[in-house]
């Protein structure tokens, strides 16, 4: 989150990604709030006492839906946000 949101005050107007695609600054804008959104709600979880099941059962994030690979990842995303998430310092 820290590098996207320095990109993001940079505003770049071209971006080349880590697998050589490029775009423009709407691209890390738009996965800085996706990632910003899955760790709210992945924290939400958590902090009800939630376990990682039903985190992925409850993040959907349904505004993200239309975007590429989401059914293939969106599970994954929520399963590795809550695992890095369960061990923050509260």
């Amino acid at each position: 989150l820290p590098a996207l949101e320095t990109i993001e005050r940079l505003k770049p107007d071209v971006i080349v990604g880590g697998h050589g695609y490029r775009t423009d600054g709407k691209g890390a804008d738009f996965t800085l709030a996706y990632l910003k959104q899955l760790r709210s709600e992945v924290r939400s979880v958590i902090a009800e006492g939630g376990g990682i099941d039903e985190a992925v059962k409850r993040v959907r994030m349904d505004s993200f839906r239309d975007a590429a690979m989401y059914e293939t990842l969106q599970q994954a995303n929520v399963n590795s946000a809550y695992r890095m998430l369960e061990w923050e310092d509260e």
